[in-house]
């Protein structure tokens, strides 16, 4: 038996920027980086569905399924942090290892993981790409407010 290999995050097709009204090209220097790391979220999600979907795939399953796998994912996420801090840094002039541009950073890449995560639990039946583009508004505007269900969820 040989030793799993860490995934990278997972991902799916491109997502539809025209439909959802958000451009689908290269970052540009003058954009804001919110934008920016939700550009660069998108393309490495269509690529990995466009170059290797049935490996994108397994690695998503994988991550949601098996907790070696799962725990290793940290390591991979901070790795994937420094690479996004430094364009952070660059887009803002703040300090790279500076704990608002780390967890500016990393955030994101916490953000793909749980989307993927997400949609393997569920057998893909979700459209990752869509799910990509959800999870930077919650860092934007927090979670939707909860619906009330009666009685129970009022506080």
């Amino acid at each position: 038996m040989t030793a799993a290999r860490s995934p990278s995050p997972p991902a799916t097709r491109p997502a539809r920027g025209c439909a959802s009204g958000r451009r689908s090209g290269p970052a540009r220097s003058d954009e804001p980086w919110p934008a920016a790391v939700r550009q660069a979220m998108r393309r490495a999600v269509g690529l990995a569905m466009t170059e290797q979907p049935e490996a994108t795939l397994l690695r998503a399953r994988l991550t949601a399924e098996v907790p070696a796998v799962r725990s290793r994912m940290p390591e991979s996420l901070s790795a994937t942090g420094r690479l996004v801090a430094e364009a952070v840094a660059r887009r803002t002039g703040l300090d790279p290892d500076g704990l608002e541009v780390r967890v500016c950073a990393t955030a994101p890449a916490g953000g793909l993981l749980e989307a993927s995560r997400y949609t393997a639990e569920r057998g893909h039946t979700d459209d990752l790409a869509d799910l990509v583009d959800r999870a930077p508004d919650v860092f934007e505007h927090g979670p939707p407010a909860r619906k009330s269900r009666g009685p129970a969820a009022r506080t």
